[in-house]
C-alpha cells in the first residue's frame, strides 16, 4: 500500500523517475519497523542499486558528491507526501 502511494507521489510532486525492488535483507532502518509489523518504505538517492551515489555509506562519502537539486526532489516528495496525508480522512 505504500509503496503504491509513493508511485503515485513521486511524477505528481517531483522529477524524478523510480524503480522498485526487493533486497533480500535487511537494506535500510525501514526493515526495523516492518519486523514488527509496522508498515514503512524506504527510499534513497543510492536505492538498493547504489546508482546515484555507490559510495554512499562508506569511507569514500564524501560531502563532495552532495548534490542539492537531488535532495530538493528528496525534500518535495516528503512535503507532498505530508500534503496528501492530512487531506485523508478514513
Amino acid at each position: 500500500m505504500l509503496q503504491n502511494f509513493l508511485q503515485i507521489l513521486v511524477p505528481t510532486y517531483t522529477s524524478l523517475n523510480y524503480r522498485t525492488g526487493i533486497c533480500g535483507y535487511g537494506c535500510s532502518d525501514h526493515a526495523s519497523w516492518t519486523e514488527v509489523g509496522i508498515p514503512a518504505i524506504c527510499t534513497a538517492e543510492a536505492g538498493p542499486f547504489g546508482d546515484v551515489n555507490p559510495e554512499m555509506h562508506s569511507a569514500d562519502d564524501d560531502i563532495d558528491l552532495f548534490d542539492a537539486e537531488f535532495s530538493l526532489e528528496f525534500a518535495k516528495l516528503a512535503l507532498g507526501m505530508v500534503v496528501e496525508l492530512a487531506q485523508y480522512d478514513p
